[in-house]
């Protein structure tokens, strides 16, 4: 059965916090969102701190940029989809950058930045090497 965005009960994979959004893939209809992060309360424990809250007011400076974008302007930065045709075929040329990243940031961070099943790449590479 083929699942669609409109029926999907969304299974999300999110990545790791970096900033104020962090990128989802849904494992089953492959939708792409953006969910904001939050502090947590190791975080605001930590600002109530001296010591600590100076260094994290200057992490939280360095991340500045990234965190004044809005979830629309994030996404369209950040989604894959916009170099993929149609979210589920591939073209060749997608498929060739793919590889020569693999060669030089390895298949786990290519896979992870581009929401791409690890047997796909695996088979890329194999084809196109």
């Amino acid at each position: 059965m083929e699942v669609t965005e409109e029926s999907c009960l969304h299974y999300w994979v999110i990545e790791a916090p970096k900033g104020l959004w962090s990128l989802a893939t849904c494992r089953k209809c492959k939708k792409i969102d953006a969910f904001k992060n939050s502090m947590d309360d190791n975080t605001a424990w930590n600002m109530s701190n001296p010591r600590k809250k100076k260094e994290i007011k200057k992490k939280l400076e360095e991340v500045q940029d990234i965190d004044a974008l809005t979830k629309e302007e994030f996404l369209k930065q950040r989604n894959p989809k916009s170099i993929i045709s149609n979210g589920a075929k591939y073209k060749t040329d997608f498929k060739l950058r793919m590889v020569r990243e693999v060669g030089i940031h390895g298949r786990t961070e290519v896979r992870k930045k581009y929401g791409l099943p690890e047997t796909t790449l695996r088979s890329w590479v194999k084809l196109y090497s």
